[in-house]
């Protein structure tokens, strides 16, 4: 990923600024601003993720992309909804940029009640392991300024793939950049209460049924 090489941390925090400002000054015209500055992401990552190959963004779309990790959370949501399967374009620039829509409620909260109850309802893994792989250099692309937004990601999505050593490894890295980080203490409550997604759990009883079975 030629895109991905070190960030200047400095220009990372003006952006943010800059960002900041103008959804500050738009009020009622927030989503204009969410578009401008995330709408073009989306095609570069979803074409990624269903080509298993790197996100063809200019180094100003990378950046963006950093930024909005951590800036802008319908951004991160909708990353980690398109990771666990496909996603169609409409959908996802829906979700980033107009986030407080009816449409995007649903398309959101469907999908993670689908992924949250319905045990035969499976992640597509290897696209799933292949966004995972994408955070984690981007990640590395800011190593002088972690990201917990980027962490906390990758912890989700390892415990939707069931790699949950590496969930926790990776949310223990969120949790020292920020206790208070929504989706990190979510993890950490998750692993102390021995929660797994529904489809893992289907697999642990029908295994579990499967021994019983051996030893009668």
């Amino acid at each position: 990923m030629t895109q991905f090489t070190r960030r200047d941390s400095s220009h990372l925090a003006r952006m943010t600024d800059q960002f900041r400002r103008e959804r500050a000054l738009a009020r009622a015209d927030v989503d204009h601003v969410f578009e401008k500055w995330f709408g073009d992401l989306c095609p570069g990552w979803l074409e990624a993720l269903d080509a298993r190959d790197d996100p063809r963004w200019t180094e100003d779309q990378f950046d963006r992309f950093i930024l909005a990790v951590d800036a802008h959370l319908p951004f991160r949501d909708a990353l980690v909804l398109s990771a666990l399967d496909t996603m169609s374009l409409e959908d996802m620039e829906e979700a980033v940029t107009h986030p407080f829509s009816e449409r995007a409620a649903e398309i959101t909260v469907t999908r993670t009640w689908e992924y949250l109850n319905n045990p035969y309802c499976v992640p597509d893994l290897d696209r799933t392991a292949f966004a995972v792989s994408i955070i984690r250099t981007a990640s590395s692309a800011i190593s002088e300024s972690p990201s917990v937004g980027f962490y906390s990601m990758e912890a989700y999505l390892c415990w939707w793939m069931g790699r949950l050593t590496e969930s926790e490894a990776a949310n223990e890295k969120a949790i020292q950049l920020s206790e208070d980080y929504p989706l990190a203490r979510i993890m950490r409550n998750t692993y102390t209460r021995g929660l797994v997604p529904a489809w893992l759990r289907r697999q642990i009883i029908e295994h579990a049924g499967q021994e019983g079975e051996e030893v009668r």
